[in-house]
Order: structure tokens, then C-alpha cells, then sequence
């Protein structure tokens, strides 16, 4: 259904087109919002509980590099559903109202994970100072 809004969005800009899809856009948008909602929610939940966490510690996998892969595999997710919103509302996105409350949920998501990955990067530039001084 993306591909679809994708291909023919300049034509969504007509008046009796854009009638006709208007029921198909909410309910994009709403798994959408659904599916970053799920994500920020696996995110909260954190790397030590989740599955992926459990898995890499079987697999002994450093901790901080877990999470640091955990953070941008989150991230790339993000950035994929950001698109998704952007393919089935236009180019002008951000202007609509659904576009504004799905921008803002991204926006608020996107500084949680900025702020994971610094801890992740100073934790880890911590870990080679120490392994430096040694």
C-alpha cells in the first residue's frame, strides 16, 4: 500500500482523488503510529530485556556493542516509518495535522535514542581510556 501512495501521490493533490483516499491515509497512518509506538515502548523496555539483549549475551557479545547495534537497528526502523508517513501524506507532511503529531512523536523518539547512543559512545570511549591506561 506504501509503494502505491508512493507511485501516485502527485495526483493526490486533486480535490476528488483526495476524497477518495482520505480513509486509506488514516489507516496507514494509524499502524504507523501504532508501529512507532511499539518500538518506543521495546526501546523503554531496554537492551538487557529484550530478546536481543538474552541472545548476545548466549552469544557473548559485548554488552556495549549490543546496545550500540540495538540503538541504530531502532533507529534505521525509525527513520523507515518517518518515510512511510512521508510517502502516504506528501511532501508536505509536516503541515498537516496528523503530520505535525507523528512528526513530534518522531521528534521526541529520535532525542531518546540521540541520548542513548552518547551514553553508549562515552561509555565506550570511557572503556578504551581505561584499556590505554593499562
Amino acid at each position: 500500500m506504501f509503494r502505491i501512495f508512493d507511485q501516485f501521490n502527485p495526483l493526490f493533490y486533486n480535490i476528488n482523488i483526495k476524497a477518495a483516499i482520505l480513509d486509506n491515509q488514516k489507516e496507514l497512518l494509524d499502524k504507523v503510529k501504532v508501529k512507532i509506538n511499539l518500538l518506543r515502548d521495546k526501546f523503554l523496555k531496554g537492551y538487557d530485556q529484550s530478546d536481543v539483549g538474552r541472545l548476545s549475551k548466549i552469544r557473548d557479545i559485548q554488552q556495549i556493542s549490543g546496545k550500540m547495534i540495538w540503538g541504530r537497528q531502532i533507529q534505521k526502523k525509525l527513520n523507515r516509518f518517518m518515510s512511510q508517513i512521508v510517502t502516504v501524506l506528501g511532501k508536505d507532511w509536516d503541515e498537516q495535522d496528523q503530520g505535525r503529531e507523528l512528526k513530534e512523536l518522531g521528534k521526541k523518539f529520535e532525542k531518546k535514542l540521540a541520548n542513548h547512543n552518547r551514553s553508549c559512545e562515552y561509555k565506550l570511549k570511557e572503556m578504551s581510556n581505561i584499556k590505554d591506561s593499562i
